[in-house]
């Protein structure tokens, strides 16, 4: 059984019948509708090949009882009718209504028998190199950070146990999860790093055992080991000319001032030197530069400098 339902349109009815799952609008009550003759538009739905392979005619009960047949069209093909009729050549008085019934007939009954389904919100997909190298900016910030607070220079054994790749194999959305993920450590990573904590903690400052109510004990004071002469370590360091050089020799006989001025050259010459092979890494990935390196030099060099400057770090700790 064909079921009909009547879309209003304009305040007019325009009958639609479901049959095998297809709807088809009902053109006689269309033409009228508009004010267009029907039966020239009957024969020219006969004369054009298309929309004549896909007229049928289904039988509709009239407001009296009594059956008939009608012709009508799959609304997909609704469109195709409409827009083959000439507006120039109709009467001026229905000119109107049939630019209204082209414009939005077809639209208002395809919505109301195919309304699409929710659909979930799309994820922005900043896929292009700038928004990456962004990411890749706040990793080396969080880095820089953490080598200020002497927690370590380099992340990237962090980074490959979080993830399983290296940073610049994560895509945008990885390298944002890293990043959240990155942030939730760090306090935890200076709390357990950072000298002065640990110093602080070993002090018995920081302790639930202390009493309460009583001020944090004194620092134990710090045993000042007496510094032995090495004079072929000493040569070496005053013909050396890196500051690196100089942390790594720990040459005898400097004043405490003296010694934070070679630690901080040293951790700034690190410094320049990481910059650089990470910048020549990052031109050689992005802008096909340096392309007479190998990538995994480059990679193997930015490895061996933060080995490099974790030691440092840690020779200055030492120190």
């Amino acid at each position: 059984m064909n079921q009909v339902q009547n879309i209003t349109f304009h305040g007019q009815t325009v009958p639609v019948f479901t049959q095998n799952q297809t709807h088809y609008a009902a053109m006689k009550p269309i033409c009228e509708n508009i004010g267009i003759d029907w039966e020239a538009q009957r024969q020219k739905i006969q004369r054009n090949q298309v929309l004549n392979s896909v007229a049928c005619m289904i039988k509709a009960t009239a407001s009296d009882g009594k059956s008939y047949e009608t012709t009508c069209l799959p609304i997909e093909y609704l469109n195709g009718w409409l827009f083959g009729i000439d507006v120039n050549r109709v009467k001026p008085e229905i000119r109107e209504r049939l630019l209204q019934y082209q414009a939005e007939c077809f639209e208002v009954l395809n919505a109301h028998f195919n309304k699409p389904l929710p659909q979930r919100p799309a994820l922005p997909t900043p896929a292009n190199m700038e928004a990456n190298r962004e990411m890749f900016d706040i990793i080396a910030s969080i880095e820089n950070t953490l080598a200020k607070a002497y927690c370590g220079p380099s992340l990237n054994d962090q980074i490959r146990a979080l993830t399983g790749k290296r940073r610049f194999d994560l895509d945008f959305y990885q390298l944002a999860a890293l990043i959240r993920k990155l942030v939730e450590m760090m306090p935890q990573q200076i709390m357990e790093k950072h000298p002065e904590i640990r110093r602080l903690k070993n002090a018995e400052k920081y302790s639930f055992n202390r009493p309460a109510g009583l001020p944090p004990q004194p620092a134990k004071p710090a045993a000042t080991p007496t510094e032995t002469a090495h004079p072929d370590r000493d040569a070496l360091y005053h013909g050396c000319r890196s500051h690196i050089g100089a942390l790594l020799l720990h040459p005898s006989g400097k004043t405490k001032q003296d010694k934070e001025q070679i630690i901080q050259a040293a951790l700034d010459e690190m410094d320049n030197i990481l910059h650089v092979v990470v910048t020549a890494a990052e031109n050689y990935d992005y802008n096909e530069e340096n392309r007479n390196l190998g990538k995994s030099e480059l990679t193997t060099a930015v490895y061996e400098l933060t080995k490099l400057q974790r030691l440092i770090n840690d020779c200055a700790r030492s120190w």
